[in-house]
């Protein structure tokens, strides 16, 4: 095992170098990017949520996820409140089989299914109100549509 600083760690990642075996000395004093952390992830190291910040002005605005009117108000909450909207008291827990193509990817999947479930979540939640938006939008527009 190789000891070494967040720092030179996300450098090593974003250089291609193998973390095998490298342990990060300083992670529990000090915050790294969303992006850094995925760098790191990429190479088997997981940062902690609460190791991690983002920056809006860092993400890149994508018109097939962005340009959704469903983002809407949920777009302008906080993280925080983003969070406590979809924990709401009837909140439901499901569960999906999704078939996973080698044993490696089922490893990562278990060891990171806390995330998974924290990321899917919203995701989730923005494509059934992107297709309820769509349902509504089609309904509408075809009742228009049909001679009197």
């Amino acid at each position: 095992m190789m000891k070494v600083k967040t720092s030179e760690a996300i450098k090593m990642a974003k250089e291609g170098k193998s973390l095998e075996g490298v342990i990060l000395e300083d992670i529990n004093e000090v915050q790294v990017s969303v992006r850094d952390a995925m760098s790191l992830s990429r190479e088997g190291i997981v940062v902690p949520e609460a190791n991690m910040y983002y920056d809006d002005n860092e993400i890149a605005y994508d018109e097939e996820i962005d340009g959704l009117e469903r983002i809407g108000a949920f777009r302008k909450m906080s993280w925080e409140e983003k969070a406590a909207f979809l924990s709401g008291e009837d909140e439901n827990e499901i569960s999906i089989r999704i078939r996973i193509p080698n044993s490696r990817m089922k490893l990562w999947v278990d060891k990171n299914s806390t995330r998974l479930s924290d990321m899917l979540g919203p995701l989730l939640f923005s494509l059934y109100h992107a297709e309820e938006k769509f349902k509504n939008t089609f309904t509408q527009g075809s009742s228009h549509d049909k001679p009197s």
